[in-house]
């Protein structure tokens, strides 16, 4: 019976941390389509420039009129904005989640599960050049 238990746990650790997996996958392919694609294009990422840098950067490279520049800068703004708001949220879930899991697991289990989180983490920052400065 122990057996059957263990397996259990382990099937049920196993499809939470897919639907982790699978939530994180759909955030980072959602959380592309909230920068403006003529920074994507350019190759910069928004959450690393100011919205004047951005909109400097596609001045010059679009050979902008400064009419355009006016009309441009509050688009950048917004949209940055809003991607603050929603990084922001998704960190809300990511915790709240990580809770109610480790809420769930054992002792041996939420030590284990924190190294996952840890190393993913890891992984993150490095894929994305180091820590941003950023406290999670």
């Amino acid at each position: 019976m122990k057996a059957v238990k263990d397996a259990m746990s382990a099937n049920k650790f196993l499809s939470v941390s897919l639907i982790i997996l699978v939530l994180f996958a759909l955030v980072a392919v959602s959380a592309v389509e909230f920068y403006p694609a003529s920074v994507q294009a350019a190759g910069f990422r928004a959450t690393k420039r100011s919205p004047e840098q951005i909109t400097t950067m596609l001045k010059e490279r679009l050979n902008l009129t400064d009419e355009q520049v006016k009309a441009i800068e509050p688009i950048v703004n917004d949209s940055m904005a809003k991607t603050r708001e929603l990084m922001n949220e998704l960190r809300q879930i990511r915790r709240s989640t990580d809770a109610k899991i480790i809420a769930v697991l054992t002792k041996e289990q939420a030590v284990q599960f924190q190294k996952l989180q840890d190393q993913r983490r890891a992984r993150m920052w490095r894929r994305a050049g180091g820590p941003r400065g950023r406290q999670e």
